[in-house]
């Protein structure tokens, strides 16, 4: 018989295991007992984006908050995340976020630069 899954099953599945180097289409596939072309068709029909790009999204975004949030090295965030290969990261990172780990995180330290407020200006 076929099996039917709701993407939403997916997307918590994904959620809990993104950290599992392992994880692909493949590997959620043989865990909902599922065809990988039968998943992917479901998951895209749903989200408008394949299971690896999800993956990979969800990944990013949990290194660029751990980036913000903990003074771990580079490597121990992208591993972390999910990342095994930390130049695959690097280049990730930079590609999607248009700088790389290090300047990310180096800017969201500075105080934003202000402009000198109105009132300050000497009056007519």
């Amino acid at each position: 018989g076929s099996t039917r899954i709701a993407s939403e099953d997916v997307q918590r599945y994904l959620a809990e295991h993104y950290q599992d180097y392992d994880l692909s289409s493949k590997s959620v596939a043989e865990y909902f007992r599922v065809s990988v072309s039968y998943l992917n068709r479901i998951f895209k029909q749903k989200t408008g984006e394949s299971i690896s790009s999800y993956i990979k999204k969800l990944r990013l975004e949990q290194a660029r908050s751990l980036l913000l949030s903990s003074a771990d090295p580079v490597e121990v965030v992208a591993k972390t995340a999910g990342f095994e290969n930390t130049k695959y990261f690097y280049s990730l990172f930079k590609t999607e976020y248009g700088v790389s780990p290090n300047s990310y995180r180096a800017a969201s330290r500075q105080p934003p630069q202000s402009e000198p407020q109105p009132e300050e200006m000497p009056g007519p």
